[in-house]
């Protein structure tokens, strides 16, 4: 068993922790915009196959006080490096910083760079490893606030919101983690009807499929930084991937993405079929505003725009058409909406049952949720 911290964003912790619990992780502890757990291999494994909100997941391994750049230097220089990595390793580092004694990431990272090639250069004759910004068999992460220093091995290496289904986001997009989180925070059972009523370039609809029929969010990925460790296990993995694989089923309830915009729209049916389903079955060129259910219950999802990157004159007026069509049409269906948009949300008119805080992207928004009686 390791220690770990898996990142996510922020809102999302609770719902990951119970993700992480049910893919076998261990003495699991909520931070901010993190979680905090305990893994043996299989578990790791199965975190980076299956888990839809994590964004990486780093395993610490030395933590120490540093005043200055020349102390952290020196204390870089104290480390057997050796023990994490060969001559014939490349890597990188990956710097978060927020501190008044060390106020440039990117000079923070180099700082700890040069002193793990001068350890190699003393250690062994003068030989240091390369630095492969694009492809690192190791990435390390550098986290320091104030003059605490934290140094990680991330064993994903990528962010794993990249599910390999999406090249192009559209004009806002919701990240896929964002995306498969507000799908979590609604508890949608995976057998209700499912409403993406303003699509985009389909994020939020795919990740809506891929929790119906099971395919991991990891499924399409080839490498993960674990793979580069040498305690890596080739045959345990296969295995994971074989038994997750036999678990994917071709059964969906009705799951539907309406898009007005004919851009977005094929857009969405592009990333749905990397992502491995049928547009036909699942996508609708059209107005949300025109759209009735046959189902008399369901779940709907919105993603208007918030008059930031999306620019509407009438943008008030826009939101009290969904809080009138959804009164109107939805009646027996649970709606959630995600907006930035203080004042615009004001004229949805409907009573909100829940309010959760989120961000997409820098945008601080609100998940709303109502529940049309």
């Amino acid at each position: 068993m390791e220690h770990y911290i898996a990142k996510t964003q922020f809102g999302l912790e609770e719902v990951l922790a119970q993700e992480l619990q049910g893919l076998g992780a261990k003495n699991i502890e909520p931070l901010n915009r993190a979680v905090s757990f305990e893994a043996d291999l299989e578990a790791l494994y199965k975190i980076h196959l299956h888990s839809t909100l994590c964004i990486r997941v780093i395993l610490p391994f030395y933590t120490f006080s540093a005043a200055n750049e020349q102390e952290l230097y020196d204390r870089v220089m104290e480390f057997d490096w050796g023990s994490k990595m060969t001559l014939q390793d490349t890597f990188k580092i990956d710097a978060v910083v927020s501190s008044d004694v060390f106020t440039h990431s990117l000079y923070a990272s180099l700082k700890v760079k040069d002193a793990i090639c001068d350890w190699f250069r003393k250690h062994e004759n003068n030989k240091r490893p390369d630095v492969n910004i694009k492809h690192p068999n190791y990435v390390f992460s550098l986290h320091i606030r104030g003059t605490d220093v934290q140094i990680s091995i991330d064993a994903s290496n990528a962010s794993l919101h990249k599910r390999k289904y999406r090249f192009d986001g559209g004009a806002a997009p919701l990240n896929e983690v964002l995306a498969a989180g507000m799908i979590a925070l609604s508890n949608w059972d995976k057998k209700m009807p499912f409403v993406d009523g303003m699509c985009g370039s389909g994020t939020l609809t795919i990740e809506a499929l891929m929790r119906a029929n099971n395919k991991p969010a990891g499924f399409d990925r080839r490498n993960f930084g674990f793979m580069n460790w040498p305690n890596f296990d080739e045959t345990l993995w296969n295995k994971i991937k074989a038994e997750a694989e036999e678990n994917i089923k071709d059964e969906y309830p009705n799951i539907i993405g309406i898009e007005i915009d004919g851009k977005a729209f094929n857009l969405a049916k592009e990333n749905m079929v990397r992502a491995g389903f049928k547009p036909i079955h699942h996508l609708q060129q059209g107005d949300f505003f025109k759209y009735k259910p046959k189902e008399k219950e369901g779940v709907i999802f919105l993603n208007p725009p918030y008059d930031e990157r999306i620019k509407d004159e009438h943008i008030n007026e826009f939101y009290e058409r969904i809080g009138d069509h959804l009164k109107h049409h939805f009646k027996g269906w649970t709606a959630w909406i995600i907006s930035s948009n203080v004042e615009a949300r004001k004229h949805i008119g409907l009573r909100t049952a829940a309010k959760i805080k989120l961000f997409n992207g820098k945008l601080e928004c609100r998940l709303m949720k109502f529940e049309l009686f």
